[in-house]
């Protein structure tokens, strides 16, 4: 929202904190679609679950982005984090996930590849990878 109002004397960036660090995101050049688009999901949200998965959608996003013409591979990105493996635990195996999606698979929807690659890809092609310590006073 910042971005869309366009204030003269405040530098128009977003930070967004993640559990491997942080990243800077520069201003978009049409603000105002980036936020429609997530209005959009908001009001999507207040009729059904919104399928939005952080790793998953995150990992599917970014190799839809990498190769867009193997979208095979980002589905198979995004299996690998929905299902548990010997080290970790999948998104699918959150309770409030297996509650809600008790009845299908939602990675293996439309739905969500949609939502991800729309909400998540302009962010993950515009990150820039900033340390959390030179961000001053997060740390």
């Amino acid at each position: 929202m910042l971005c869309c109002a366009k204030p003269s004397n405040i530098e128009r960036q977003t930070i967004v904190l993640h559990t491997e660090g942080a990243w800077r995101l520069p201003e978009p050049e049409q603000p105002e679609v980036l936020l429609a688009q997530w209005i959009s999901a908001y009001h999507y949200g207040l009729t059904r679950p919104l399928p939005l998965f952080a790793k998953t959608g995150r990992a599917y996003a970014a190799a839809a982005i990498k190769d867009p013409d193997e979208l095979h591979k980002a589905a198979t990105a995004a299996r690998a984090l929905w299902f548990s493996g010997f080290r970790n635990a999948g998104e699918g195996e959150k309770h409030s996930n297996r509650y809600v999606y008790r009845s299908h698979l939602p990675i293996e929807d439309e739905d969500f590849r949609y939502w991800s690659t729309l909400l998540l890809g302009p962010m993950l092609e515009n990150a820039q990878d900033v340390k959390i310590e030179e961000l001053g006073g997060l740390s």
